[in-house]
């Protein structure tokens, strides 16, 4: 996993790559993920951030706007008790 850091406080972590890059920004105590991969990923994303320390995800990103992005985002919002889904 790489991470990048903007700023002093904010963190992007590529959480899975691939197919799909999905992405979890982090930064004053909150977390927010972009994009959601593929449903066949869904056990290994949530290891990944699991791993991570994301047991709680304050919104989810799905990016390209596409009926794969939309599932999953409903499902990690559920899982992850995200409050929005953008």
């Amino acid at each position: 996993m790489k991470t990048w850091t903007a700023g002093k406080k904010t963190r992007i972590t590529r959480a899975l790559a691939g197919r799909s890059n999905v992405f979890l920004v982090s930064g004053g105590g909150k977390r927010l993920l972009v994009d959601t991969s593929p449903r066949s990923l869904r056990r290994r994303r949530e290891r990944r951030l699991r791993r991570l320390g994301a047991d709680r995800l304050e919104a989810v990103v799905p990016a390209p706007a596409h009926y794969v992005q939309a599932g999953n985002s409903e499902w990690l919002r559920e899982r992850f008790g995200a409050g929005a889904v953008a």
